[in-house]
């Protein structure tokens, strides 16, 4: 619920506190689904407010917690954050424009449909340059 919170207020020092209870409670312990969640929320919030070093945080962090055991959906959010992170400070590479491709045709054989607007959006923008 905090990485909802987070993505849902509009105040900088809200979302700040929201991540932070998250963060706490995640590294008190709690079941894989609430690390999961809570990451993608995260970033989404983060990535919204142009933090992109907050976003490539959240996914060091998930990527740390699924070392043990890589998720491809974990993947997939992981690599969707680090590029639009990339994407965000203004990056406009062919580079990044073939990781966005590749994220869309992931996100389209997994049916993940509603991943698919905003990295759409996204390869048009690393193509205007």
């Amino acid at each position: 619920l905090y990485g909802l919170l987070a993505r849902a207020t509009e105040s900088s020092a809200e979302r700040s506190e929201a991540l932070r209870e998250g963060e706490t409670l995640l590294d008190a312990g709690t079941p894989s689904h609430n690390h999961l969640h809570f990451a993608e929320s995260a970033m989404a919030a983060l990535l919204e407010q142009g933090d992109w070093a907050g976003a490539e945080r959240q996914c060091d962090r998930l990527e740390r917690y699924c070392a043990r055991e890589p998720l491809p959906w974990s993947e997939f959010v992981i690599a969707r954050g680090r590029a639009f992170a990339r994407l965000g400070r203004g990056e406009r590479t062919d580079t990044l424009r073939g990781t966005l491709e590749r994220l869309r045709d992931t996100a389209a054989r997994a049916e993940l449909n509603v991943a698919l607007a905003e990295i759409d959006e996204a390869v048009a923008a690393s193509a205007r340059g």
